[in-house]
Formats: structure tokens, sequence, C-alpha cells
């Protein structure tokens, strides 16, 4: 399996990055969102990815804010 790319949406003032394992292929299936704790970035739950399928998950952890690219959108002037 090749390495996932980090996405990034931009909801409001904050850009989150994050990795998504995507659909597993079946119809019916649960999504896990992952945000990491103090000493782990998103990329720790990557291992996770090609087993989700057979369990029938989707997995996406979220980079928390300064790890990766999370962002909080600078105000103009400030």
């Amino acid at each position: 399996m090749a390495s996932p790319s980090q996405l990034n949406t931009k909801v409001g003032d904050y850009n989150f990055a994050y990795f998504d394992s995507g659909s597993p292929g079946k119809d019916v299936y649960n999504t896990i969102i992952i945000v990491h704790g103090n000493t782990h970035h998103a990329g720790t739950f990557l291992s996770l990815f090609p087993h989700a399928s057979a369990f029938s998950f989707r997995i996406i952890p979220v980079q928390r804010r300064l790890y990766g690219s999370t962002l909080i959108a600078r105000k103009k002037g400030k």
C-alpha cells in the first residue's frame, strides 16, 4: 500500500490537515476520527489503514494545531 498523502480542508479560520483511509468499498461502514495526543501526530495511525477495510472502517486521523499543517488563519492587520 502506498503511503497516503496528507489532505487539507478549511473550516472557518482553521485549516485542518488530516489523512483519510477512504471508503472500505462497502455500503455500510463506520468512520473513526482520531485526534492524536501530546507526543504523537496523525501519521502514527497510518499503520491501521491496511486493516480498516477488513473491519468495515474508514479512519481519519486529524493533525492537531501546530502539528503538520493544521493552522489558524491569521487575521488581516495582526
